[in-house]
């Protein structure tokens, strides 16, 4: 039985291995996509801004109004729907259709600067600011929420 002298043993140990080109490619791309992802995260600013949320209820049918949808208050995008779900109330046997919306602090000012679209919101809607339905396209039938005055209907908070 012949021993291997010990200097063979360590020459062999001392061998490096090439880095593997797959696993820096994938390296790369994934570093590539996390920051593709934090800059589209970060780069909105929707993740420091607080949106004030509302609920608005419709009569009738709500078909076409998707999540995503715009709220526009005379044709000036302010926010976006957010959820649209459906409650039923047992007692009354009826059904009601709560929509979510979030509004862009950003999208309302004054002279002075940011106007927090919470306490606007609700200083309009004691002047006559109400919601309605209304086509965004024609051809698919998608809806927006438009957002104006109607003073002769009266307020259903």
């Amino acid at each position: 039985m012949g021993v291997l002298p010990e200097k063979k043993c360590q020459d062999e140990i001392m061998i490096k291995k090439q880095p593997s080109k797959t696993l820096i490619g994938v390296f790369v791309l994934g570093a590539i996509a996390l920051l593709t992802v934090g800059i589209t995260i970060f780069g909105t600013g929707r993740v420091f801004t607080k949106h004030p949320t509302f609920v608005m209820y419709f009569e009738g049918s709500v078909k076409g109004l998707n999540v995503g949808a715009p709220v526009v208050f005379r044709g000036v995008k302010i926010g976006t729907v957010t959820d649209i779900s459906l409650r039923f109330e047992p007692d009354a046997v009826s059904v009601h259709i709560p929509v979510q919306v979030e509004l862009d602090p950003n999208s309302i000012s004054t002279r002075e600067g940011k106007l927090d679209p919470g306490e606007y919101i609700k200083l309009l809607i004691t002047q006559g600011l109400k919601a309605q339905l209304q086509l965004q396209n024609l051809i698919t039938g998608q809806l927006i929420i438009e957002l104006d005055f109607h003073r002769d209907k009266p307020v259903r908070l």
